[in-house]
């Protein structure tokens, strides 16, 4: 294998691939990406086993041929090069001497033949979404996903499309975060799956600010086509759960918080908190207090001017964060906080399709 490609191009194909090579993986040419030079073209694939990923730049082939080479190494060396021009050139080891202006290297490689191949996903459904769609959704429920792995599929984001409506869900098992869109020309078409955390998030990563992805998936494995990228992934297995029971029918109360100001007084009441504190919200005529405390480290006060217009005054206290993510991650300006009693679920609310349901802590 011999080929020729700008360094302007390459980087940013190596860094589309690299994040998903596995760092501490069994079989060390996982720790590897293949390069597969043809016509006039080079493919880098990446492979963790759970997600595939690969993408096609233009070269110059002087000859066909494959090999791995160590992931990191090759972005580092990539990353720091000063000319234009890259030559790549395997012997038949495998190893890669590496070429530009008057630097050279040799990175020693694998034999592609031995590099993992991903299932093939079977076309049981087929979805085109925006790109910039796909990120907010995915943005505004994330950090709602389970850390633990005591339930799998918690660790899972929902994409349900229903009645001509995707709706993105995840849950922890203590709050819920939805993101929806709607969906046009998808006809009577209704799924469930369940894609890990961590590759809606890979996913994210790669994808254009422009353009729409083309998803299609089976019960088991996502494929999805973006530009010069595909990529795969194992989908979760298991009965989500029903996310519409957690969430309540009516509020009774409902008022205008802006989240810039919100975030803002949270993070400054929350300097003196450790993992034991919590934050208590106080609405009362016109007024927001928020109050924080921690048993071991201090506590801290302030308010904010709201729209709050109902007779009597309301206290619910809360874990800081649970409260801090969905305002920083909602994608607007306005939420609306809906209450019932200090003993039920609160819901904040955009415009945007955004939902967020979280249980109050017992008030301190």
């Amino acid at each position: 294998m011999k080929c020729t490609i700008t360094r302007e191009s390459f980087l940013p194909h190596l860094q589309k691939v690299v994040n998903i090579v596995c760092r501490k993986a069994a079989l060390p040419i996982l720790h590897n990406i293949k390069l597969e030079a043809g016509g006039n073209e080079l493919k880098l694939t990446a492979n963790c086993l759970d997600m595939n990923i690969d993408t096609v730049m233009t070269a110059e082939v002087e000859k066909e041929g494959s090999t791995t080479l160590p992931a990191g190494r090759l972005l580092d060396i990539v990353n720091r090069l000063k000319e234009k021009e890259i030559t790549l050139e395997c012997d038949k080891r495998f190893h890669c001497k590496i070429t530009c202006g008057n630097a050279s290297f040799k990175l020693l490689g694998l034999a592609p033949a031995d590099f993992p191949e991903f299932p093939e996903t079977e076309t049981e459904h087929h979805l085109n979404l925006k790109n910039a769609d796909f990120s907010r959704m995915v943005d505004q429920v994330s950090y709602a996903t389970a850390e633990d792995d005591s339930r799998k599929i918690l660790q899972g984001i929902l994409f349900e499309l229903k009645d001509q409506t995707l709706n993105v869900v995840a849950t922890d098992g203590k709050r819920l975060a939805l993101a929806k869109t709607e969906m046009e020309d998808c006809g009577d078409k209704s799924f469930r799956i369940t894609l890990p955390c961590r590759a809606a998030i890979e996913l994210k990563r790669i994808l254009d600010s422009d353009g729409t992805m083309e998803m299609v998936f089976s019960s088991k494995y996502l494929c999805v086509k973006t530009g010069t990228v595909m990529f795969k992934s194992k989908l979760l297995e298991g009965n989500f759960p029903d996310y519409r029971h957690v969430i309540p029918a009516d509020f009774s109360r409902s008022v205008e918080l802006t989240a810039g100001p919100l975030v803002q007084a949270l993070e400054l009441v929350s300097i003196p908190l450790d993992s034991s504190g919590y934050v208590a919200l106080n609405f009362s005529a016109g007024q927001l207090g928020l109050f924080a405390e921690s048993a071991t480290v201090g506590e801290g006060a302030d308010s904010l001017t709201i729209p709050y217009e109902y007779e009597e005054d309301m206290k619910f206290t809360f874990n800081p964060e649970f409260l801090r993510e969905p305002l920083k991650f909602c994608g607007t300006d306005t939420l609306r906080f809906r209450m019932n009693d200090t003993f039920s679920p609160i819901a904040l609310e955009s415009n945007n399709g955004f939902l967020y349901i979280l249980m109050p802590l017992r008030n301190k």
